[in-house]
């Protein structure tokens, strides 16, 4: 770049030519030309970059302003006012929406619209659900667990802590606050010790599964040294294993996994292609059930995700044994990714943790829009009858009435609902959850 020239600080110099179009006369009489004075020309100086790059933002910003007042929510100003002046009051208080990069607003009032308004707070020891008649609810820290009958709001503490994880029949699984299973213990003794399954004192167990009997369990056991993990079908009243089945993880590349949160490890695996698998009942292992996405199961059926396009997803409820399609309504989800739903024994409640917000969504047979709850975590639990569902949240543990609506947060000291790892499982004597 040649550089600029820098300005003479003395005067300019005058140029001095003849104008041949002005004529005078001379001493002779005749005419010479008058010279005349002319300004000198201007200099020409070269424009920095930097200048021509500020001028044509300010110009795209001036150009883009009414895209952008609009997608920020500001009214653009017409003569004679400001954008002040033109915005509602009410545009700065509140927050309509959550705005994507995309363009697509996802309106709250729009979209979630069946988040529960009403609320009870019962007093530590009073009833906690009066109506309900044999629901008890297990809730625990890690530290501390404790048995709460919901219709007379009376506490039990259990001789040894823990997480409630799941109920089966009588028996209820216990994890420590990192997740891993301790031990399980009758649900009706508090003063009982955990028990292990024999054989597995220097095993980790990591996880627990559904079984079809009530009286047994499945427990994911990692061979410590060893390498790879087993599932142990146990029968809980003996503590003896009565079957033992290669995790899945371990298989080839193809035969994928259902997520870890899922109670329904090992009897339902689901592979790379979309196919899901069920266990047999004897030593044959896997055979293929149907194609689809599992969501959730129940004694009776499997509630499988099927798409007829992006975007256009529901979960259809099929035979647990046949894959047959059963004429039952679909359970729509909408927009939300879930994984490890949770269904009641009839299929009439599903509850599932959208895995994009986090939020918990409550799905009812019947019902056309699901509640959701922006701040509950851990696995929901529901009653046998599907009209409860329990969870925990910034509050505490809560239990949700879907007939109605209502929202019990359970009473529980004030230590245990502060930890994180508090988490409650709804028994009762109509079967299990």
């Amino acid at each position: 770049m040649a550089p600029v020239a820098e300005p003479d600080d003395h005067e300019p110099e005058i140029i001095v030519a003849l104008d041949v179009g002005a004529d005078s006369p001379d001493a002779s009489g005749g005419t010479t030309a008058q010279p005349t004075a002319q300004a000198p020309s201007a200099p020409v100086r070269s424009v920095p970059p930097w200048v021509i790059v500020a001028a044509g933002a300010v110009l795209v910003a001036l150009i883009s302003w009414p895209s952008i007042a609009a997608r920020i929510g500001v009214a653009p100003a017409t003569e004679g006012e400001t954008a002040d002046d033109t915005a509602p009051a009410e545009a700065n208080s509140a927050d309509t929406g959550d705005t994507f990069d995309t363009g697509d607003t996802f309106n709250t009032d729009r979209d979630r619209p069946d988040e529960p308004e009403n609320e009870v707070r019962p007093e530590l020891g009073a009833p906690v659900l009066p109506e309900t008649d044999g629901l008890s609810a297990f809730v625990g820290d890690g530290r501390r667990l404790v048995r709460i009958e919901l219709d007379s709001g009376a506490q039990e503490a259990f001789a040894v802590g823990g997480v409630p994880a799941h109920v089966s029949g009588a028996w209820l699984a216990v994890e420590d606050a990192n997740g891993l299973v301790d031990g399980y213990l009758p649900v009706d003794e508090a003063g009982a010790p955990l028990r292990r399954p024999v054989g597995t004192e220097r095993m980790t167990l990591s996880s627990v599964g559904r079984a079809a009997d009530a009286n047994r369990l499945w427990m994911r056991a990692d061979r410590d040294g060893f390498g790879g993990a087993e599932w142990l079908l146990v029968d809980l009243p003996t503590e003896e294993v009565v079957r033992r089945v290669d995790d899945i993880e371990t298989r080839p590349a193809w035969f994928g996994t259902l997520t870890s949160a899922s109670l329904d490890r090992p009897t339902f695996a689901q592979a790379t292609d979309g196919g899901l698998f069920r266990l047999e009942r004897t030593e044959d292992g896997y055979r293929r059930l149907l194609t689809g996405r599992l969501l959730a199961t129940t004694p009776e059926a499997v509630l499988v995700e099927r798409c007829d396009g992006p975007g256009l997803c529901e979960g259809r409820w099929h035979d647990a044994e046949s894959g047959g399609e059963l004429l039952r309504p679909p359970v729509a989800f909408g927009t939300s990714w879930v994984d490890a739903a949770q269904a009641s024994p009839t299929g009439r409640t599903v509850a599932a943790t959208d895995t994009i917000s986090g939020d918990l969504l409550v799905l009812v047979e019947g019902r056309a829009e699901p509640y959701r709850f922006d701040d509950a975590w851990a696995t929901p639990s529901i009653s046998p009858d599907g009209r409860w569902v329990a969870a925990n949240s910034a509050t505490g543990p809560f239990i949700l009435d879907v007939d109605t609506g209502t929202v019990t947060i359970v009473p529980i000291d004030d230590e245990m609902r502060s930890t994180l790892a508090t988490t409650i499982v709804l028994f009762g004597r109509g079967g299990t959850n």
